[in-house]
């Protein structure tokens, strides 16, 4: 079959709605969508994002897309109304049945990861089957909307092929996040699925809570592959967009073993209650740079109450180590948690600061739909359930006791105090060429101005 890919595209200024960097640019590829595109085509589908005459239009979205995935929907149905549309990711996963109902422009869902039930409902178009037996779809039966049950996760990660990046011609125009890649061919990849964490504030909707990965062999010949000059892109520098990369031990020891004599570079994210001291400089040697660590507050109250299973001083311990084993290492923060106040935001910025951090970063606290504090997050403060408000550089929440002006004016506060020291100015004046100092400098002074 013909299958159009559709990535809704995200307008900056609506993503970093509080902070107004439409102007700074960093994006990432669809990889979620390329790894559908190539299990399909491994199967005899024409897969394409630009297609004349569609039969299959797969789109993905997260909630914040979903309203603008749903307008494209109505649009190719005027243009291609025999064209069938499929929504997946983590939106739908998360709530199937109220939006199909809402949006009945889309023709059936995808709940949870998409390869195999994208698949089996190709084949059931093609040879009329019966939608009921295919586990993970959700479609329209008359005014019902039917829910199958869920697929069980895909067990054998290397079974997969590697996601089509051959499908995206501009693929080295993607403008990767600046502070975890070190050069201007970079390729993000993403090497396992599902998080053991049970942080409240997170959906694991699509990829569940067991940490399934692929096997160090599969991502080091995935990245040879990269880098040849010939058939790949000459790639050196990866950045691995994995929730936790560092969670199955083993495998990190094997993957470090066998790139380590190839000189890439890469930076991966990582939580505290998953570091030793042993495994960092086994990453240095193998070429790793920065890891980017879920730190969230400097509160040891906030941290329960978001089920982080950390402390601060398991925090500082694993930063320091980070330090001392010459890696960097980028904080994220949340500002506006469920028991935040303005003590404990203030204990936040403290703690940035006196942790031995490279860069910092905060965003601000989004329940999203299929999270644990979705339903129950109008208990700790003001609460706008709206799809199109559920970004975290947005403020749909806010704790009982502060306002949007606090939150906002304790976010500009924390930047200024963490860059405007000497230590970090001086870091950043010595590795930055031209292009990472106009961006960071665009972004600065907007966070600063705003």
């Amino acid at each position: 079959m013909n299958i159009l890919l559709v990535d809704p595209p995200m307008n900056r200024s609506e993503l970093y709605s509080e902070w107004d960097l439409s102007d700074v640019k960093s994006s990432s590829p669809p990889i979620g969508l390329l790894s559908i595109a190539a299990y399909a085509r491994a199967r005899g589908h024409k897969v394409s994002f630009e297609m004349d005459e569609p039969e299959v239009v797969a789109i993905t979205a997260m909630t914040i897309q979903i309203e603008k995935a749903a307008f494209i929907a109505e649009q190719i149905k005027l243009f291609h109304p025999n064209a069938l549309t499929v929504i997946g990711g983590s939106h739908v996963t998360a709530c199937p049945e109220e939006t199909l109902r809402r949006y009945p422009q889309f023709d059936f869902g995808v709940v949870g990861e998409g390869e195999i039930v994208f698949d089996e409902l190709l084949n059931a178009l093609s040879k009329q089957g019966d939608f009921r037996t295919i586990q993970g779809l959700v479609f329209k039966d008359g005014p019902d909307i039917c829910v199958n049950p869920r697929r069980a996760y895909i067990e054998d990660l290397d079974s997969l092929p590697y996601p089509a990046y051959d499908l995206l011609p501009d693929l080295m125009s993607y403008k990767l996040s600046p502070f975890g890649t070190k050069s201007r061919r970079s390729i993000g990849l993403v090497t396992s699925r599902g998080c053991p964490g049970q942080c409240t504030f997170c959906d694991r909707g699509v990829f569940g809570r067991r940490f399934r990965c692929h096997s160090a062999w599969y991502i080091y010949r995935l990245m040879r592959t990269l880098d040849d000059g010939r058939q790949g892109y000459g790639v050196k520098d990866f950045l691995f967009y994995d929730d936790l990369f560092v969670a199955n031990r083993q495998r990190l020891k094997e993957f470090c073993e066998l790139i380590e004599p190839f000189n890439y570079t890469w930076s991966c994210c990582a939580r505290a209650d998953f570091i030793d001291k042993e495994m960092l400089p086994m990453m240095k040697r193998a070429g790793c740079h920065l890891i980017e660590y879920g730190i969230e507050s400097g509160n040891d109250e906030v941290l329960r109450l978001m089920k982080k299973n950390t402390t601060k001083k398991r925090v500082y311990e694993t930063i320091e180590a980070t330090h001392e084993a010459g890696i960097q290492s980028k904080g994220n923060f949340i500002f506006g948690a469920p028991g935040e106040t303005l003590r404990s935001l203030e204990n936040s910025i403290n703690f940035a600061c006196a942790l031995p951090l490279d860069y910092f970063q905060h965003t601000f606290f989004s329940p999203l739909p299929g999270s644990e504090v979705w339903d129950s997050a109008s208990d700790y403060g003001d609460f706008i359930p709206d799809w199109g408000r559920c970004n975290t550089f947005s403020i749909n929440f806010i704790p009982f006791g502060l306002s949007r002006e606090t939150l906002l004016g304790m976010s500009k506060k924390a930047w200024l105090r963490f860059y405007l020291r000497p230590r970090i100015i001086w870091q950043e004046l010595k590795k930055m060429n031209f292009n990472k100092l106009i961006n960071g400098a665009k972004a600065f002074w907007k966070t600063i101005t705003r």
